[in-house]
């Protein structure tokens, strides 16, 4: 995997071969090739920062704050300040004023009013809000428990496609209470209404006290007893199991309904191949980009040297153009490599997509977890490949090794996401704040990556548990091993098979079935050795005798002696 955050091909680039020491060599860290190498190392993790940090992920990455497909909870969510499809911005600006009279005059809101309003006529009916009976006269209202405003302003509604109507008078979300508590809680929430009545509560006990020990009330005062008495009888416990179950019959068709819809599936489709082609055309750009640069520094000092008593400007050009043809040559024999990359970048692209869609339908991702996804399931990718296919034969303990590489590097860019997201918040200038706190979030994650491969490649702790892995056999290469012996052998019977001759088989066939039906039609002892005669002299045996009477006089003989 590259070391740096936003790269996944780096740990093919450094291995063991890399910090190889040369004969005689000293092993010191503070001398010799080894710290060149090292250090030679860290100039390119800084260098493929640079590169990502203000060329590729600022041109070709694009993360916002939710995922790049519009779920009901990023919609809902006000720190999200826009919508990934303008699409469905624009249909909920356009949703249209609040109608109360549309929203009473449903259907289904009729059919419901009616049915509460009779068993209050038969003198059955217990208050929703209460839990008290009612009386035959008393004045009832059907109340949206989740209020009609709310359901017809709900970003999740519109992005569902949903018609307010439809769901603010289910079943589910109508009941019947006193009129002077609808009327009293409007357009609020169930949690909201609560509140204020354990707010108002001691003034409104109060107020209830003087009016009950006042003689004679006027109409309006008797008014005003009933409601806050209503008002007092109302249980919070009931009005919460109320909402609690319209709110979920309400979320659940939401859900049901949106996430299942072509708009959803649509978006979220397209959302991934885009990431995932994104994501593969950056590994082939970065993978050509570091090849070039690392040509272009390794060639440089050298044309500068041989021109440094004699410099002219058409020969420099001519070397430099030489050196950049050389350098796509060298990207041109690696194009299995690129095409590699770009698949694994692709897969990894689209995977982190669905991944950050599946994760915004229940809480809302920052920007920064966008690539963390992107890095995390590169790795995967690659583990898995070593893991499953070994591409490249590795002994056991190697392939642990290799995957062990793989996981320390997701780490590092963990780490280095969480540089980056802390960097940028504590630098208040815009857009500075992204650039440098993407440039030392890929900083931290180069270094750190580049000091554990060293760390794999180098320990003595670890090239001890290679080496005793390596000595042991995974019940999986078992198991190859005794697929390999059955290919073997299937292999040589099926070259066997493709040499018979199929039409001299098929006349031995024939012949054989001939042969069989004639001993089936004998029906004594003398047909039978007719008959199996005739087989012998058909196939062409040699017998010590010429007919069955020579035989029989052999066989009466008691002088004769049979020898098998």
């Amino acid at each position: 995997m590259n070391a740096e955050l936003g790269s996944i091909s780096f740990a093919k680039d450094i291995g063991s071969n890399d910090f190889l020491l040369e004969e005689g060599a000293p092993t010191n860290m503070d001398e010799g090739p080894v710290f060149k190498s090292l250090f030679k190392e860290y100039e390119q993790v800084v260098v493929k920062s640079l590169i990502t940090s203000f060329g590729l992920d600022a041109l070709l990455m694009h993360d916002r704050r939710g995922g790049n497909v519009d779920t009901i909870n990023t919609v809902r969510d006000s720190s999200v300040t826009d919508y990934a499809n303008k699409k469905n911005q624009a249909d909920y600006n356009n949703r249209g004023d609040y109608d109360s009279y549309g929203y009473h005059s449903h259907e289904n809101y009729k059919k419901v009013n009616k049915e509460a309003s009779e068993q209050r006529k038969s003198g059955n009916f217990e208050d929703a809000y209460t839990g008290k009976k009612t009386s035959r006269n008393a004045n009832l209202d059907l109340d949206h428990i989740i209020s009609a405003k709310e359901i017809h302003d709900d970003p999740g509604r519109v992005l569902a496609g949903i018609k307010g109507e439809d769901l603010a008078c289910k079943d589910t979300n109508l009941t019947a209470t006193d009129r002077s508590i609808n009327r009293s809680k409007k357009a609020s929430t169930v949690t909201e209404f609560s509140a204020k009545l354990e707010a108002d509560k001691q003034g409104r006990q109060a107020k209830i006290k003087e009016l009950e020990t006042k003689g004679n009330l006027t109409d309006k005062e008797r008014n005003e007893l009933n409601k806050l008495q209503k008002l007092d009888e109302v249980d919070p416990e009931k009005m919460k199991k109320k909402d609690d179950k319209a709110r979920e019959a309400y979320e659940r068709e939401l859900a049901g309904t949106y996430y299942t819809s072509k708009k959803f599936l649509k978006d979220t489709a397209t959302s991934s191949l885009k990431s995932g082609c994104t994501l593969g055309l950056r590994q082939c750009i970065g993978l050509i980009l570091s090849e070039v640069w690392f040509s272009v520094s390794e060639e440089f000092p050298q044309i500068m040297k041989r021109m440094k008593d004699k410099f002219k400007l058409d020969e420099f050009l001519k070397e430099m153009a030489e050196t950049f043809k050389k350098a796509f040559i060298k990207i041109k024999s690696k194009y299995k490599e690129v095409i590699s990359s770009f698949k694994d970048g692709m897969l990894a692209g689209i995977l982190s997509s669905l991944s950050s869609t599946i994760i915004n339908i229940f809480f809302t991702t920052a920007k920064f977890v966008q690539r963390i996804l992107r890095e995390s399931w590169a790795s995967i990718i690659e583990a898995v490949n070593i893991l499953v296919f070994n591409p490249d034969n590795l002994p056991f303990g190697e392939v642990i090794k290799a995957v062990a590489k793989i996981i320390a590097v997701c780490a590092s860019v963990l780490c280095g996401g969480l540089v980056q997201e802390a960097m940028t918040k504590m630098i208040p200038i815009p857009i500075i704040n992204d650039i440098v706190g993407t440039f030392l979030g890929g900083m931290v994650t180069g270094i750190m990556s580049i000091s554990m491969l060293y760390f794999f490649d180098h320990s003595e702790m670890v090239k001890k548990i290679v080496d005793f892995a390596n000595e042991q056999r995974s019940e999986f290469d078992i198991k190859l091993e005794h697929y390999k012996e059955i290919k073997k052998n299937l292999t040589s019977y099926v070259a066997k098979l493709a040499s018979i001759d199929y039409e001299a088989l098929n006349n031995e066939v024939a012949k054989l079935e001939n042969i069989n039906r004639k001993l089936e039609e004998a029906t004594n002892e003398k047909e039978l050795n007719m008959a199996l005669h005739n087989v012998v002299s058909f196939c062409g045996i040699k017998l010590p005798y010429q007919n069955l009477k020579e035989l029989d006089d052999f066989m009466a003989n008691k002088d004769m002696i049979l020898i098998i």
